[in-house]
């Protein structure tokens, strides 16, 4: 699951292990772009990937490892996105409209044929009508990378990030970092929803276990735990 993913699910995982006590989940968390590289490799027992978005589920359907009618909508995305710099980076840029400041050179966002976080950047930027400007100063990162490090480095002026996902390159501390400087946020109303999937992996060891799991994010205890945790739990089916 994604990094940004990771609170959440630990807690619907917690309610999950409740009702199922002899079954252990283990959890996996990474970057959503790296996840799309290492899923297709994995192997062992019973597996489920949840993804940020459509785009990435897509991608591993596209890589024969989920079958597009397994794929189930488990929540919308709450999170909003922020544009950071390095706290003491480009000091002229106060809100978003400065994005067009000569000293702005270099923007990360996320590929956005690839990346729900990116497709929603562009989209609410060209809602504002500032992609124009901020197109030719992107840069899309590595699926590995550190934003907020490559920014504290000097790699990026500017980055669009999920709201709150400092905390997942700083332990798990919800507070911003004194490295870094949160400028503002995109308007919600500038972008669809993001929307959370979940899905068991063929070739799983132990499918049946997999689909369960699946199957409770869409039950009631499973919504419950969704909401408890932040989240929008999708229309019960």
């Amino acid at each position: 699951m994604p990094c940004v993913l990771s609170g959440p699910v630990l807690q619907v995982v917690a309610a999950y292990q409740i009702t199922h006590p002899g079954v252990e989940v283990q959890t996996l968390v990474e970057k959503p772009m790296a996840m799309l590289s290492k899923v297709p490799g994995a192997q062992g027992g019973a597996a489920v990937a949840i993804t940020t978005g459509e785009l990435e589920m897509q991608s591993l359907i596209a890589d024969g490892v989920v079958v597009a009618s397994d794929v189930e909508t488990i929540a919308l995305n709450t999170y909003g996105i922020a544009l950071v710099a390095a706290a003491e980076g480009v000091p002229s840029v106060a809100r978003l409209e400065n994005v067009a400041a000569p000293e702005v050179a270099r923007i990360y966002v996320e590929d956005p044929a690839k990346s729900s976080l990116g497709d929603r950047t562009e989209q609410s930027l060209r809602q504002l009508g500032l992609w124009e400007i901020v197109a030719p100063k992107v840069v899309h990162p590595q699926a590995d990378a550190m934003l907020l490090g490559g920014l504290v480095a000097g790699e990026a002026d500017l980055a669009f990030v999920f709201q709150g996902c400092w905390s997942d390159e700083s332990g798990g501390d919800s507070t911003v970092p004194k490295t870094l400087r949160v400028i503002g946020q995109l308007p919600a109303d500038t972008y669809r929803p993001i929307e959370y999937k979940a899905a068991p992996l063929m070739g799983a060891a132990e499918a049946g276990p997999a689909r369960e799991f699946v199957d409770f994010l869409l039950s009631p205890q499973g919504r419950e735990a969704l909401s408890e945790a932040g989240l929008k739990p999708s229309p019960s089916r």
